[in-house]
């Protein structure tokens, strides 16, 4: 298994692996932990957006941030970029690396859905899910539709993302409606963490995006919803607020765990 050193994330090496013949880069800290903290990025984002988080993490849990097909030093992927293949390539590398459950699932943004898909596939094998201002299953309908978007929104995002990112948006849609065809783990708790500041100049894109960060609470009435004062990337502005986040939902889980051995 070849090393390499990431800089910025606590000078912990990453690692790579061979799954389904191709290469991917993460971070696993293995600490005999009752839980593994399982990280997952946004949209453009790579496994470095957590580097604020990691430190403020209990010690007494095994996290693991990993790069998706074609992020940092992860090689391509020829399946298509859409939850149902993105989850089965992370669940591919959890049992290669032997990470057993229970996994407390931090998605952020498009990472989000993929781990809604995770929780309504596999709730099971959760101890919790944390939403990171996270993409609504249907974030791109009739407003936020692309053909939708002003023309400048449309140029800097043809510029300057790749032919893999752009899969994955244009997945959207496919992945929001298989999450929205699944139940809603009932059981399973939630956090619901959204950005109380707006990322968009254009304001009919902007009242569309805070309609969908509220409409997230009706899709899991079971969830802890909160504003944070911070804007989309809140794990890098408000490290802190993600961490305590993930404390409150690691107790929880421990608090049932206990009850049901009782």
């Amino acid at each position: 298994m070849k090393i390499v050193l990431l800089s910025g994330c606590a000078q912990i090496p990453t690692q790579k692996t061979m799954i389904t013949d191709r290469q991917v880069e993460f971070i696993h800290q293995d600490r005999q932990g009752d839980v593994t903290i399982v990280f997952e990025n946004g949209l453009t984002s790579k496994l470095t957006t957590w580097q604020g988080v990691l430190p403020l993490l209990p010690d007494d849990v095994n996290y693991l941030v990993y790069n998706r097909a074609d992020y940092g030093r992860s090689e391509p992927s020829d399946q298509p970029r859409t939850g149902k293949f993105i989850v089965a390539e992370l669940r591919e590398l959890l049992a290669q690396q032997q990470i057993e459950p229970p996994y407390l699932l931090v998605g952020h943004s498009l990472g989000g859905l993929y781990a809604q898909y995770f929780a309504r596939s596999y709730a099971d094998e959760l101890a919790g899910l944390l939403l990171v201002d996270s993409v609504h299953p249907t974030q791109m309908e009739n407003r936020g539709a692309y053909e939708n978007w002003n023309f400048f929104s449309r140029l800097g995002f043809n510029i300057f993302t790749s032919s893999t990112e752009k899969a994955e948006l244009f997945g959207l849609t496919t992945t929001g409606q298989a999450v929205l065809a699944k139940p809603n783990p009932k059981q399973l708790p939630i956090i619901i963490l959204v950005a109380g500041q707006d990322y968009s100049r254009d304001q009919a894109a902007r009242n569309h995006v805070i309609s969908k960060r509220k409409d997230l609470a009706k899709i899991y009435p079971q969830a802890d919803w909160h504003q944070v004062d911070s804007g989309h990337t809140m794990q890098r502005q408000r490290p802190d607020i993600v961490a305590d986040a993930i404390i409150e939902l690691i107790e929880k889980h421990r608090k049932n765990a206990f009850e049901n051995n009782l």
